[in-house]
């Protein structure tokens, strides 16, 4: 694994809320996970993350343009209107039909 992935790994969970790479690296090298000497150290991180998440099954998601947040971090919810609430009954409905059974 790479620093700068690790690194981000720990921000991004401390922070609970997507960051661009600019403010991952504001973070991890404020709070000594990081030392950068290049001269630019946003951009690095942005590609390490854009390429770490193209290869799959990645920590790490794109959120929107220039931010990043972990996988699974903010996902809105999937399924039809009805998956999750409950119904006149009481119980709650799921959105996979029952089979019967002979």
């Amino acid at each position: 694994m790479s620093k700068y992935l690790d690194a981000a790994y720990v921000v991004l969970q401390e922070a609970g809320e997507p960051l661009t790479a600019a403010e991952i690296i504001k973070r991890a090298s404020k709070t000594g996970r990081i030392t950068t000497e290049g001269k630019t150290p946003a951009t690095t991180m942005g590609a390490m993350l854009y390429t770490d998440i193209a290869k799959g099954r990645s920590r790490f998601a794109k959120h929107g343009p220039g931010l990043f947040k972990l996988s699974g971090m903010g996902e809105p919810p999937t399924g039809g209107d009805n998956e999750g609430q409950d119904n006149e009954e009481g119980s709650v409905q799921n959105s996979c039909p029952q089979i019967a059974s002979n």
